[in-house]
């Protein structure tokens, strides 16, 4: 799971400066309290810069292109990667494989005009998780896989032996066969 969160990059020495980092520091210690409680976590911080249009760069889409573009489900509060717009689809048609992609938004009002086959809603009752839930929910995590490899034992793969026996069974006979066949071809 790679989590993209981005911050406002402030000119060095300004309080924007020392805001955009007391943010990150923020955003970084509640990923790890929450989502780094499960294995292959990856937090990518993007530092957003204002453009010449007053938009922000780099676009998260460009991140997720540049970066992530294997993704198998993308997850966010602003439809603006998944909204169906001229614009929005261009820059959709550059992460390969878009159309398998599934996207998930939070059940907003703004965000429910944003439909197709691949878009799914979500009640934003998940805001109200707490990090002791993240940690439930990793050690559970842990227990399936734990219960699993329990269930299914590594080890007792007996195919090395039953090759290896045939080997050398069929070596044994082999040997056997010419030692015999040279015997009796002595004796004449």
């Amino acid at each position: 799971m790679v989590i993209i969160t981005s911050c406002l990059r402030g000119k060095a020495g300004t309080k924007a400066a020392e805001s955009a980092a007391q943010v990150l520091k923020e955003k970084k210690a509640k990923i790890e309290s929450t989502f780094s409680k499960f294995p292959n976590v990856k937090a990518e911080i993007t530092w957003v810069e204002k453009g010449l249009d007053g938009r922000l760069r780099p676009h998260r889409w460009e991140v997720i292109r540049d970066k992530f573009p294997d993704f198998d489900i993308y997850i966010d509060d602003n439809p603006s990667l998944v909204a169906n717009s001229p614009s929005t689809l261009k820059y959709m048609n550059q992460i390969p494989n878009i159309k398998d992609k599934v996207f998930v938004l939070n059940d907003y009002k703004s965000n429910r005009k944003v439909t197709g086959p691949n878009i799914y809603h979500v009640k934003t009752e998940v805001s109200d998780l707490k990090n002791e839930d993240f940690e439930k929910a990793a050690q559970e995590l842990k227990n399936k896989k734990l219960h699993q490899e329990n269930q299914n034992p590594k080890g007792k793969n007996y195919w090395p032996w039953i090759i290896g026996g045939g080997l050398v069974g069929g070596s044994l006979i082999i040997l056997l066969g010419f030692y015999f066949w040279n015997r009796k071809r002595k004796k004449r």
